[in-house]
């Protein structure tokens, strides 16, 4: 329920962020949102750690994880991500 989503679908008049950034999409939300910069950092981290340079941090192992991975470290990197998800109460 990210407003570019709520907007595509005509639920929402715009698709802007509240940082001010006009599109709230995933990326947006994962990889450049300025209200989530602590966040953010804390999941990289965390990422940092569990994939020990064998993959690249991008979207697409936020939202995917790896299949070169353990399942056990994209448990992790699962887990990491729910985590920030909730940690910015953007929906709650």
């Amino acid at each position: 329920t990210l407003n570019y989503d709520l907007f595509r679908i005509n639920v929402m008049d715009k698709a802007s962020c509240q940082c001010g950034h006009d599109c709230e999409n995933v990326y947006h939300f994962f990889l450049e949102c300025s209200l989530f910069i602590t966040q953010r950092n804390t999941m990289f981290s965390q990422l940092q750690i569990i994939i020990r340079n064998r993959a690249p941090i991008d979207l697409n192992l936020i939202l995917n994880g790896n299949a070169d991975l353990s399942i056990s470290d994209n448990q992790n990197i699962f887990k990491s991500v729910h985590l920030y998800i909730g940690s910015t109460k953007r929906f709650t």
